[in-house]
Parts: C-alpha cells; structure tokens; sequence
C-alpha cells in the first residue's frame, strides 16, 4: 500500500505534487484544530441565567479533573443584557478563562424603570427597594444618553464664584443669589437629602453636603455635613481659590432646581424619580437605566494564590454609580483620591538633604468598576465602557501588557481617559476602576 502510495506522488508532474502537498498539509492542519477544539471546555450561559452560576460550573469541572491541566474553559454569554445584583467575582480557582460575548452582550449594574407617568410636564416613577434597602441613586441614563442631576446652572461657564472661606468656622461664604433657590426664607438647615456644593478648588473637585445656609445682607453663609465640613477646612491642598480667580461652584441635589430639558431629580424619602424629557423623547419608548451597583467584577486572590489567565471578550460593561458622596462627601488630593485626614505641620518638619515637609493627609481610593487583587495576564478584548464623567477613579482595569498595554475609554460629553495597568492590588476601601 505504501509503494503504491509512493508511486502514485512519482507519477504526478510538478504542479500536481505541488498541490496534493498544500492539499495534504492543510488536512492535516484542520485535524490539528479538531483536536484542539475537542479538548477546549465550553459552557453556554442562556439569557436568563446566570454568569456566576457558570463560574461555578467551571469550577466543579476542573475540582472533578472533568478538564485536562492547562485547559482553557471558555463561557459563551447570550447577546443580551445580564443585569447583576451583585459583583460578579473571579478567585484563584477561575485560571484559564475566557468569558466571551458576540459583541451584543453587556453586563450591567443598573435597574430599568418602565412605570413612567405624566406629572406636570415632568415624568415620575416610583423606585423599588434594591435587596430590601432605599435606593441611593446618583445617575440616570436615558436612550444611552447620561441625563443631568437637577443643578443651579446648564452652562458651566456662568458658575457662581465663592466670597471667601471662614476655616475656624467651617463656613463658606459665597453669593446670596446663588442660593436662595433652594432656601426657605433666610435661614435653611437640609436634615433629610441635602443639596450638593460641587467645588472646584485649583486641580481638584469637591462634593460638600449642605448642612444649613444662613443668608446675611448679599451674601450666604454655606455650612456643610461632617466629615467633609471639617476637610474642607483644614486640609492644605489644593486651596480654594479667593480674589479675582476664586473657585467656582454649582448647587445640584434639589427639586426646585430641576427646570432645564435632561435634568432629573431623585426623592429618596417618596422613593420617586422626577425627570424633565429632552426634546423627541417619548415615554412610551424610552429606555431609562439607574445604576445600582458600584462594581461589577471582583478579581479576589492572595499572595499565594493569584488569580491568573482570565480573558474576557466581546462584552460591553456599563451603568456602575459611584455612591461616596452621598455618604461621606468628597474631599479630594488629586486623581480621584480622597483625603480623611490632612493639616499642616507646624513646626514643619526637618529632614536631612531636603525641603521642609509642610502638609501632613491620609488618602482613601474610591471603588471601581473593576477590583483587583493579585491578579496576572487578565486580557480585555473588544470591551465596550460607558463612565460618566468626572468618574475617573472608578474605572480601573488591568491589561495583558504591563510595559505598553493601553486601554482607550469614549467617555460622556467627548472626555477620553487611558487606563494603564495597575502592578498592585487595589483595596476595596482605601476603592476602586
């Protein structure tokens, strides 16, 4: 048989040998490719079923050696929506991943609202508990389009400016026209949902709860909630800026601002959304998403154990909230780090071979759409984010390459950010992408 085999390659003339070769070679190669296909693990994930549930199969595979060392398992998601109630996490037993969508796929940390009603040229809808709790709710997303929390100005260019700054008081003395829109008389104190000062100070952007506002002759003395009221006193840097180029700010987080087109406002205590319609929208087919969750996916693993080939591709990730402010306030150093203590050294500090050391602050990082812990080769392939602005610090995201992986994000209102990978951990509180 083999001589017989033989002869017939002796009978062919150059170009048919040519061609049974290439023919020969690329049987052989799609062999190759069945074999490796047979020995990849793929699990599917229906479109009513769950992500995490999968990572759990993928996990009791490989406990009972369902799957040969070294093999990839590949979850393939539906082209469709999966909607979290919680992170979804990755542990040291969840190597050698790939959770795969088609390019129709996301994950997402928000909540659709469909029971608009008509209210005095406002839409209003009624807002469930999330896992039993008020919602806190700092954005809301229509028709893909970021609408606006209800604020005192629509052109950032005509913002109000600050008088001057009371640090032993922990007052901020700003202009009375700009805030006697949210006042009941001359003299206000907020106890349930107060409004927002958003500062800007030199580099950074404060977010101050307004505690009381007193007004005196043309000017409002603005006191804020605790802990930002005492930061925002005492920390160094970056200042508020006094004089000709003082710090502007705005006022958002109240009914009676909501007036402009896109604007909303959120009633905690009725559990009601209030929303003022763009121009073409129909409530009848609006698409309307608050996000609900801060994180998405946890990447948890330990010194010993790190979390290590994971790959997910073809998956859009959106509508991740950022709820810090509501809380705590915002009192921020820079690039999104927040401060919990800061003052200045007096005497300053004496240090050999160089300056004096001036300021002392202890910083917290904010959570991200993405934590990670100990985690090597994680790739991010065709992925889609949708961060709203100034929301930088909560996008997070580690890529393949350390010396030259990049990852370019088209943030709300044409701001681009690039995330670089981050060679350490990143701690939950202290957060986050």
């Amino acid at each position: 048989m083999k001589n017989e085999k033989w002869r017939d390659f002796v009978a062919m003339d150059n170009g048919q040998w040519i061609m049974e070769m290439i023919r020969r070679f690329f049987a052989a190669a799609a062999l190759t490719i069945m074999a490796a296909s047979a020995m990849a693990a793929e699990i599917s994930v229906a479109a009513d079923s769950s992500i995490a549930d999968a990572l759990k199969k993928a996990r009791e595979m490989r406990r009972l050696n369902k799957t040969a060392p070294g093999e990839v398992i590949t979850i393939n998601l539906a082209p469709t929506t999966y909607r979290l109630y919680e992170p979804i996490t990755l542990r040291t037993e969840d190597h050698d991943l790939v959770i795969q969508g088609n390019g129709k796929t996301a994950v997402s940390g928000g909540m659709k609202i469909e029971n608009w009603k008509q209210e005095n040229g406002l839409w209003t809808a009624d807002i469930p508990d999330f896992k039993g709790r008020p919602m806190i709710i700092r954005q809301l997303w229509v028709n893909g389009k970021k609408a606006d929390k209800a604020r005192d100005v629509s052109d950032f260019e005509k913002m109000s400016r600050i008088r001057c700054q009371d640090k032993q008081n922990q007052i901020l003395w700003v202009p009375a026209q700009a805030v006697r829109k949210i006042m009941n008389g001359d003299s206000t104190a907020f106890t349930v949902q107060p409004p927002e000062m958003v500062l800007h100070e030199m580099w950074s952007v404060a977010y101050l709860r307004i505690k009381s506002i007193a007004i005196h002759g043309d000017s409002a003395a603005v006191r804020f909630m605790q802990p930002e009221a005492k930061l925002q006193a005492t920390h160094p840097w970056p200042n508020v800026m006094t004089g000709e180029h003082a710090s502007p700010f705005y006022i958002t987080g109240s009914k009676q601002l909501l007036d402009q087109p896109g604007e909303w406002f959120y009633d905690r205590r009725q559990g009601k959304i209030y929303y003022m319609p763009r121009q073409g929208e129909s409530i009848a087919t609006a698409e309307a998403e608050i996000p609900v969750l801060e994180t998405l996916v946890n990447v948890e693993g330990n010194t010993d154990n790190i979390v290590k080939n994971v790959s997910f591709e073809g998956i859009t990730f959106c509508h991740t909230t950022w709820i810090r402010p509501e809380l705590y306030g915002h009192v921020p150093l820079q690039a999104g780090m927040f401060l919990t203590e800061a003052y200045k050294l007096r005497p300053q500090m004496e240090r050999e071979d160089n300056h004096k050391l001036d300021n002392q602050g202890w910083l917290g990082k904010a959570k991200s759409g993405n934590n990670n812990k100990r985690r090597r080769k994680h790739q991010l392939q065709q992925m889609h984010l949708h961060a709203p602005r100034r929301k930088r610090h909560r996008l997070q995201l580690c890529l393949q390459k350390r010396e030259n992986g990049k990852l370019h994000l088209h943030r709300h209102r044409h701001e681009r950010i690039r995330l670089r990978q981050f060679l350490t951990g990143i701690a939950r509180n202290a957060h986050r992408l």
